[in-house]
């Protein structure tokens, strides 16, 4: 017979697009608009590794990210205006697997904890807008890890804060690039393609829902 999979002492949730909805489109519309420049052109421009990346990993600061921004889009763009789009990507909770970590994390068994690549400004708006930041203990978020993911510091650091082992590990993250580097590492991981996969891989995964 195979072997049952070992116990489920951790399960560790992605924010965006797992328990709050977002799109880029909001946000790129704007800048648009501001700047003149073709749709595809400023994605690929403002997601540049370079300053996108140092700013998820609190390397730089929002004004040397706005800044960097400026530089990679070759065109002026006024602070406030920049970070009001830059900020409304946010739309709302996605509610059935909100409800279920939630629900994880006040039965206590297994423990939850949340894991973003984020950065400074979107989590401060996200704290100001809505109530998912508060309702978790374990919060990691990859500026102030100084790691984001699929690096490997950025689980690990997670595993180490909370005495968790791999093996006991599951995550849950709407991008299979991170999925893998967690499965390297021995964490089981469940892609976020929906609500319903979330669900029946935690069960799967022996998490009683």
């Amino acid at each position: 017979m195979p072997a049952s999979p070992a116990p489920v002492d951790l399960v560790i949730f992605d924010l965006g697009r797992v328990l709050l909805d977002y799109d880029w489109r909001t946000a790129l519309a704007g800048v648009v608009e501001d700047t003149g420049l073709a749709p595809d052109v400023l994605h690929d421009r403002l997601f540049h590794e370079a300053p996108f990346y140092a700013f998820e990993r609190g390397d730089i600061s929002p004004e040397e990210f706005h800044a960097a921004v400026e530089r990679v889009l070759e065109t002026p763009l006024q602070y406030g205006r920049f970070m009001e789009l830059w900020n409304s990507i946010f739309s709302a909770e996605i509610e059935p697997t909100a409800t279920l970590a939630r629900a994880l994390e006040r039965r206590g068994k297994p423990r939850v904890a949340l894991l973003s690549n984020t950065n400074i400004t979107h989590i401060e708006h996200v704290r100001k807008k809505f109530k998912i930041l508060g309702d978790f203990k374990h919060v990691f978020l990859s500026y102030e890890l100084r790691a984001r993911k699929p690096e490997p510091p950025s689980y690990l650091k997670v595993l180490e804060a909370l005495h968790a082992k791999p093996e006991h590990t599951v995550f849950v993250d709407d991008m299979e690039r991170n999925i893998v580097a967690a499965e390297k590492l021995g964490i089981r991981g469940v892609l976020a393609s929906s609500p319903e996969a979330v669900d029946a891989g935690l069960r799967a995964a022996g998490v009683e829902i």
